[in-house]
């Protein structure tokens, strides 16, 4: 998001009978986390909501971050005004119209860009499109392969960096494999109770934000989605797609290991990705002289074949019709924020955005636990959501197994830059060419 007053002196926390002997009246510092902290729940939509926080408030507790994380969510599915890359506070989330704020941000791959290129400039021109390319390398997640809907097409996905971390990479010259050789990684938090002018300076701290996307087909209600037009580059041909997953990362003062919020399609294991009527046994596999047939659906389990000249997951025929089974898609953490849920789904409500859930946040609390210990998303942790009960698995950790249970915090910890040292729980570093 470009660069936005987040916070203002307000009598509220300056106290104006601050005085010199001299009779000027004193303006003393103020907490910017603080003057825009409202823990109260909203109950009506207004421009507040579009105003990111650079941080929770109130106690930490699950159900305040909970809170905080659909705060952050509608601020970034707020209307973006393309030649400012911030909300339009014209418009309001309930309006139907797009993009939204944080698809004027850059992807990583116009970030991380070849040697001899330069990263884009920020809020570039492009950001008026209307239409979005995604190519091979968007179908594919990070663990286990492709992501099969019931209609049979593939899930695309997309990563996103806000100003914060866009100017911190630039300025620093981390995008590439040259500048981070001996580079100590730290990505920016919001302010610490600092004043610019007078007033809390702009910065929210690093935010990253990746969604995962399905193609709308004749069995999809499209009213219930919020909808892109894209270019699927990788079969040649123009799509609608429906968003079905959305994590939003955020490094903040008091959350230096980021807080984790995902949210999902209320559809997705009930029916966009799971087939409620297929039988679950016996396990799927490929290899296997008599492989699972269409008469059984395994959860969470490959489907898929690559190519084996072009060693490449192939969505379509020739002719145009789905060659691979769907994923049996099945939620292996449960969501416990059902109430927090409830209040910001009726407040969306005559809109697409009352179709999407908060499924988890996660932070670190005063004793400094991971909470809660384990994390996924099913668009975009299908494959390793993990065994039932969770598990870290054995030591050494190896997080992109599928014998060890989701955890965002955890995961990220062990990205690395291209140099091989720490990248600040962000894996973006670690594509620099």
């Amino acid at each position: 998001m470009g660069a936005v007053t987040l916070c203002a002196s307000s009598p509220a926390f300056a106290d104006a009978s601050i005085q010199y002997a001299s009779g000027v009246t004193v303006t003393p510092r103020i907490s910017c986390q603080a003057a825009k902290c409202n823990p109260n729940f909203a109950t009506r939509i207004t421009s507040d909501l579009a105003q990111l926080s650079p941080d929770y408030c109130a106690m930490p507790v699950q159900a305040n971050l909970d809170f905080y994380a659909w705060r952050e969510f509608i601020a970034l599915n707020w209307p973006a005004n393309p030649s400012t890359c911030g909300a339009d506070l014209d418009k309001t989330i309930l309006d139907s119209s797009g993009p939204r704020v944080w698809q004027t941000w850059l992807l990583g791959s116009e970030v991380m860009v070849p040697n001899g290129s330069k990263p884009s400039a920020w809020c570039p021109d492009s950001r008026t499109k209307e239409t979005q390319t995604f190519d091979v390398r968007d179908t594919v997640l990070s663990v286990g392969g492709v992501l099969i809907d019931q209609n049979g097409r593939f899930s695309r996905h997309e990563t996103r960096l806000n100003e914060d971390v866009y100017n911190y990479l630039v300025t620093n010259n981390l995008w590439n494999k040259a500048g981070q050789r001996d580079a100590r990684i730290d990505l920016p938090t919001g302010p610490k109770d600092l004043l610019c002018d007078g007033q809390c300076c702009g910065s929210t701290g690093a935010i990253m934000v990746k969604a995962s996307w399905k193609v709308l087909g004749a069995n999809d209600d499209k009213s219930r989605f919020y909808t892109l037009q894209a270019q699927l580059l990788d079969v040649s041909q123009p799509a609608l797609l429906g968003l079905v997953g959305l994590h939003i990362a955020h490094k903040t003062p008091t959350q230096e290991k980021w807080i984790w919020a995902s949210f999902e399609h209320v559809d997705n294991v009930t029916k966009l990705f799971n087939n409620p009527r297929c039988p679950q046994t016996p396990a799927y596999n490929p290899n296997a002289p008599v492989p699972c047939t269409q008469t059984c659906c395994p959860p969470n389990s490959q489907t898929a074949a690559k190519d084996p000249k072009t060693h490449t997951y192939v969505e379509l025929s020739p002719a145009g019709e789905p060659l691979n089974r769907p994923t049996q898609v099945t939620r292996v953490l449960p969501i416990s924020n059902a109430l927090v849920n409830k209040q910001f789904q009726t407040l969306l409500k005559g809109s697409v955005w009352e179709n999407y859930e908060l499924v988890s946040t996660q932070w670190v609390d005063h004793q400094g636990n991971t909470t809660p210990e384990f994390a996924a998303n099913t668009t975009l942790e299908t494959f390793d959501q993990g065994p039932q009960p969770p598990t870290h698995g054995k030591l050494p950790y190896k997080p992109f197994s599928t014998q060890v249970s989701s955890s965002c915090m955890k995961c990220h910890a062990t990205a690395k830059n291209s140099a091989g040292g720490s990248a600040d729980f962000s894996f973006i570093l670690g594509t620099a060419r």
